[in-house]
């Protein structure tokens, strides 16, 4: 597979993966932070099961000056989940939150994610 912006290769390992979008499924009740209730409570409702994975965040350094040279020299990977619906599409079922100089606030957003077997976590409480 021919290596681009999308493409990961871990050090030391001859797997590549290739990040892809998924699209926000925008529901009333999710929780940010709580991607793995959020799946699960949408399992519950609709079927469907959980995908496990790394979700693609911040680009770094973060500059305070707005400017992008250089260009950025990695991004953040977070162990996430997303939901696959009973139709086979995987779903971002966790709003983001977006902080601004003002108020911060949640919203769904695509996710750059790459699947993961391998990733599963496990939770230690269903607390808020």
């Amino acid at each position: 597979m021919p290596f681009g912006p999308d493409t990961f290769v871990f050090p030391g390992g001859s797997r590549d993966w290739l990040a892809i979008q998924i699209p926000p499924y925008a529901w009333d009740e999710a929780k940010v932070g709580k991607c793995y209730n959020n799946v699960k409570e949408l399992i519950r409702r609709h079927g469907g099961e959980v995908v496990y994975g790394w979700a693609l965040t911040d680009v770094g350094p973060h500059r305070n000056n707005g400017h992008r040279d250089p260009p950025p020299l990695y991004r953040r990977w977070a162990n996430h989940a997303v939901w696959r619906d009973s139709s086979g599409k995987l779903r971002e079922v966790t709003p983001n939150a977006i902080i601004d100089k003002d108020r911060p606030e949640a919203g769904f957003v695509a996710t750059e994610f790459l699947p993961d077997a391998e990733a599963e976590f496990e939770i230690l409480s269903d607390e808020n």
